[in-house]
């Protein structure tokens, strides 16, 4: 008769053995490992937050270009681009689309307790706010 402590045992280092197979074979692993030093990363977002991404602007769909020849250079081979619709009602899961727009300025001032620029649309449109025309 056989010891439950002893199948057990023989389960659980089974399950380890498994565990620790690879995810990648040898050359995904290094291709990831190389990709991953962090300048190709840094490259792809400081253009991407350049980028004034709201759908349905052409800089929306010049970023997602990127994107899509990125992943065809990283060898995703079957990776495409889809269009939906946007009219400023047809939800899209919990979010409603929205017309698009064109940024002309923003600024963003700090006025108490002092008279400080925080950030200007036109020197740094990362990280400063909008004031939007009408729909396009």
């Amino acid at each position: 008769m056989r010891s439950p402590g002893l199948i057990c045992i023989v389960a659980c280092t089974a399950l380890f053995a498994f565990g620790q197979q690879p995810f990648l074979n040898v050359h995904q692993w290094t291709e990831l490992r190389d990709e991953s030093n962090g300048a190709a990363p840094y490259e792809n977002l400081s253009y991407l937050t350049r980028l004034h991404r709201v759908p349905a602007t052409p800089e929306f769909d010049q970023a997602a270009q990127f994107v899509l020849q990125r992943a065809h250079e990283y060898g995703l081979a079957d990776a495409h681009s889809e269009e939906f619709p946007i009219d400023g009602s047809k939800p899209y899961g919990l979010m409603r689309s929205y017309f698009a727009w064109t940024v002309e300025e923003g600024r963003l001032w700090e006025i108490r307790p002092q008279h400080i620029l925080l950030g200007d649309w036109k020197t740094d449109p990362s990280a400063s706010p909008t004031i939007v025309t009408a729909p396009t």
